[in-house]
């Protein structure tokens, strides 16, 4: 969905199979339409920010790695996206050891989801080793749920869990690491835990 410069709303149905069509709505009535403004807009700092991240997005600058690395574990996701982004834009061995030396947890997840989708699978064991450093119940439910999602995505790229003797790479250390207290586990959680229990010991 999107306002064009003539005011109307744009949006589109469909896909997947299903016809696609192009909708434009426009009003016809006496009530004001110019935009409107907010007296004060205290998101404004944010979204440059997100933006200026955003430029280093599908292109190769030396400036990109430092300035993604500071926002990395930025307490807005969309800004943590961005930066994630930025990175992987970039050559990974410009910024991988950075990423795996990240103190914030946030930032650290965010950075190995990024070696999950970009980096070599011989990054797997590091990968590994730094998400069992993070306990579930020190995440909270919102940034544990980007722990389930980088466990996810580094066995979806690099390889499921291994059999022992990997203790590092194995399906019980990453179940023990991702046992999430079963009164407080809400359903997407879940969707995101249990796929990973199903691999044969």
């Amino acid at each position: 969905m999107a306002i064009g410069d003539d005011g109307a709303m744009y949006f589109t149905i469909g896909g997947r199979g299903a016809p696609s069509e192009l909708f434009r709505v426009t009003y016809t009535g006496k009530a004001s339409t110019p935009p409107a403004r907010p007296a004060a807009d205290k998101f404004a700092p944010l979204r440059r920010l997100r933006r200026s991240l955003e430029d280093f997005h599908g292109q190769q600058d030396p400036a990109a790695v430092q300035a993604a690395l500071n926002h990395l574990g930025h307490a807005d996701r969309h800004i943590r996206y961005a930066a994630r982004i930025a990175l992987e834009s970039q050559p990974g061995a410009s910024w991988q050891d950075a990423v795996l030396a990240q103190e914030n947890p946030a930032g650290l997840l965010t950075g190995v989801i990024a070696l999950a989708r970009q980096g070599s699978k011989s990054l797997r064991p590091r990968l590994l080793k730094a998400l069992a450093g993070l306990g579930w119940a020190e995440l909270g439910s919102t940034i544990g749920w980007g722990l389930l999602r980088a466990y996810s995505l580094t066995f979806i790229r690099m390889g499921p869990p291994t059999r022992p003797p990997q203790p590092l790479c194995s399906r019980s250390s990453t179940q023990r690491a991702l046992s999430p207290p079963g009164t407080t586990v809400s359903t997407p959680t879940c969707r995101n835990y249990w796929p990973m229990s199903i691999h044969p010991p």
